[in-house]
């Protein structure tokens, strides 16, 4: 009887060692879980993360023509700054500019509505009473990475890529009344995002002209950087640092948002 109840006090505690183990990894390689610190601790070895390229080292521009203007973001890693301790671009045109930021992001979701954290589900969480100037929403890698449905510019399928975008400029439209810009990443060798990108082209010049592209993906001026500056500027080949965003980025975004909110 000693025997089996050290046997099984020794099978639980490896059970927990191994859980204690997976929750480690998962904080280090997934900023998931109670080890999510380990993470945040790994990003800030990366040259392009140090202090001086923080949100909290940005000096206001007071005579930004953005100042004031009332932009809602949603998306999910790339617009909540993954890679950058949560300070993405839309954090930069806040501090930068005087951007008025509604920033909804969760890392990990999609466009298309497959589950309760997709874009369209977290759509509602933006208030039906904003006066804003400007809706960007995030072409989500993710949406090509979990292999979703991409259906057609014309769609009305929330649980396709297009459908959902289809859905939240609608949503848009009738809450807001403002112009929606759509962002890419910049270029990484994925066939599934690049018909994305090709599809976001074709709907933008086809819809009216609330509608609008930032395409990083295909601007082969932008996406001319030296290795050394991809090495600062980004994490892995779809997460800026907060260099990224601060030095590459935003000159990008201040530039497209200026030329809709004139």
């Amino acid at each position: 009887m000693k025997k089996k109840s050290l046997i099984i006090g020794g099978v639980t505690g490896g059970v927990i060692i191994l859980a204690l183990v997976g929750l480690i990894l998962a904080g280090y390689f997934a900023s998931f879980g109670p080890f999510s610190f380990l993470f945040n601790n790994y990003l800030m070895t990366k040259e392009g993360n140090a202090e001086k390229y923080s949100v909290a080292e940005v000096i206001p521009d007071e005579n930004s023509s953005l100042k004031g203007k009332k932009i809602a973001f949603l998306g999910s890693s790339v617009t909540y700054g993954y890679a950058a301790l949560g300070e993405s671009f839309a954090d930069f045109l806040e501090t930068k500019d005087g951007v008025i930021k509604y920033k909804e992001a969760v890392s990990g979701t999609t466009l298309a509505d497959i589950d309760n954290q997709s874009y369209v589900s977290r759509f509602s969480n933006f208030s039906t009473d904003l006066d804003l100037d400007l809706f960007v929403l995030q072409l989500s890698t993710n949406d090509a990475s979990k292999r979703a449905e991409l259906g057609d510019i014309s769609s009305s399928d929330k649980t396709t890529s297009f459908g959902a975008i289809n859905y939240i400029y609608q949503k848009v439209e009738e809450q807001y009344n403002c112009p929606v810009l759509i962002y890419t990443n910049p270029y990484y060798q994925n066939e599934t995002y690049q018909n994305m990108v090709s599809l976001a082209e074709e709907l933008c010049k086809d819809e009216n002209d609330n509608l609008y592209l930032l395409n990083l993906y295909d601007d082969e001026e932008f996406n001319s950087i030296t290795s050394e500056e991809r090495k600062l500027y980004m994490f892995d080949n779809i997460h800026p640092t907060r260099c990224g965003y601060q030095n590459w980025w935003l000159p990008e975004f201040e530039e497209v948002i200026a030329a809709i909110c004139q």
